[in-house]
């Protein structure tokens, strides 16, 4: 017995279809290895074969699928992160999906650093001496919930004479409230050398002005002091509040009657 053979357009057809299975096992094969998930093939049968194609991919970022939806009419993406709905999405043309994954900023000192910080608040210099005026500085710093220990930074000469470098018993480096260093440390507070001006005040905003001290570039006493910061009626010296040189502490003398901030700095 004779087998029969096939026709020749038969023939093409399942030499057509077997070419295309294979085509389609290496499609899926490489697929695999990229992340591609579907695929899809079209014959037409009794006219040319179709090159398998593969549709779009939706991307995943960290393991979350973002959706994206187009509709026949060209409808918009729907690029919802859907890990947080809040997060900005970028949706690019050729499907990849970006996430703005920016971390948060943070303003501000080291946890644990000294602080240092110029007053909202004028006084004259009647402050009821030094715990009048350390008062100050930390009711300030309570209403700006900074916690911590704080003295103002003031000389005054009776009694043989208090300087205000020994009334700061803290190290340093003492930072402004924006994290920018003020005073890298003791031993330049000290030589009166500051790496930016003390001028921003407990509330982190900048200010200008004058401030209390009757202290040298040394952070020595230096004459005039209020009568020990509890006179109205005598003299005060005062510093620069937007300098970074000795007028920082010393830049002047004026009547006590002046309203004028204070430096505070943190133990």
């Amino acid at each position: 017995m004779h087998e029969r053979a096939l026709p020749s357009d038969t023939l093409v057809r399942m030499s057509r279809r077997r070419l295309l299975h294979a085509s389609w096992l290496v499609l899926v094969g490489c697929n695999a290895l990229t992340g591609v998930s579907e695929l899809s093939t079209s014959e037409n049968v009794g006219g040319p074969a179709s090159a398998p194609t593969a549709s779009t991919p939706v991307p995943e970022t960290d393991g979350a699928q973002a959706s994206v939806d187009g509709g026949d009419g060209g409808g918009a993406a729907n690029t919802t992160d859907p890990r947080d709905a809040s997060r900005p999405v970028d949706a690019k043309p050729d499907g990849i999906v970006l996430v703005d994954a920016a971390p948060d900023v943070i303003v501000g000192p080291p946890p644990g650093a000294k602080r240092a910080f110029v007053t909202s608040i004028t006084s004259t210099g009647n402050l009821g001496g030094f715990a009048g005026a350390d008062g100050v500085c930390s009711t300030r710093a309570q209403a700006a919930s900074l916690g911590g220990t704080w003295v103002a930074w003031l000389s005054n000469g009776k009694a043989g004479g208090t300087h205000a470098v020994n009334r700061v018993t803290s190290v340093g480096p003492w930072y402004l409230l924006d994290g920018t260093i003020a005073v890298a440390d003791k031993a330049a507070l000290a030589a009166g050398t500051l790496t930016h001006a003390i001028d921003r005040n407990e509330l982190n905003q900048a200010v200008t002005g004058t401030a209390w001290t009757a202290t040298a570039a040394n952070g020595h006493y230096m004459h005039n002091a209020c009568g020990a910061w509890r006179l109205p009626t005598q003299q005060g010296r005062f510093g620069n509040v937007g300098a970074v040189d000795a007028a920082w502490t010393s830049a002047g003398n004026g009547p006590c009657t002046a309203s004028r901030r204070l430096y505070c700095f943190e133990l």
